[in-house]
């Protein structure tokens, strides 16, 4: 059954594509891009991608960024610096271009070019879901308890080491 066949979950509440929006190649499930991206990696792209325009150029600063993110100057230099290795970002410093996707996923996994073979890829798989990580309680904040919004928030302390995101 195709997804155009399958009934609507809430048929009161249908998305639309809205205007400005962000573009995000489906491609970059298929070819082991995301896959092969750190979280903070996906986190900027996405941000980028929902803030560029039509050719991918968005001029948000690195501060608002940071703040969007809640990312350390130092994380921010990291994963644009991998982005921009893996040619899917080109940064002059003050302005943010992101690039058509490589034709392989080897050379969007940071694999040169040179040394890739062409793969095809089947259009745009459902990824398989990853185990959560197993993060022991916050002594400061009690045990987390499941479901709760507090655990969220101590998970995420615990994770990244920060209080504010």
């Amino acid at each position: 059954m195709s997804s155009a066949q399958r009934p609507l979950l809430r048929d009161d509440l249908v998305r639309t594509v809205e205007r400005p929006f962000g573009w995000v190649p489906c491609r970059m499930l298929s070819n082991g891009t995301i896959t092969s991206m750190s979280p903070t990696e996906r986190q900027l792209y996405l941000v980028l991608a929902l803030a560029a325009d039509r050719n991918g150029i968005s001029f948000h600063s690195d501060k608002r960024i940071q703040h969007i993110l809640g990312f350390h100057q130092e994380e921010l230099r990291l994963a644009r610096a991998a982005l921009v290795s893996r040619d899917l970002l080109a940064y002059d410093g003050t302005t943010y271009q992101l690039l058509p996707l490589p034709p392989d996923a080897m050379h969007a996994m940071g694999i040169p070019r040179e040394t890739s073979t062409p793969t095809m890829a089947p259009s745009c798989p459902t990824p398989r879901p990853q185990p959560a990580p197993q993060l022991p309680p916050s002594p400061s904040h009690g045990p987390i308890r499941q479901g709760m919004p507090e655990s969220v928030r101590d998970i995420l302390r615990n994770l990244y080491g920060r209080d504010s995101f």
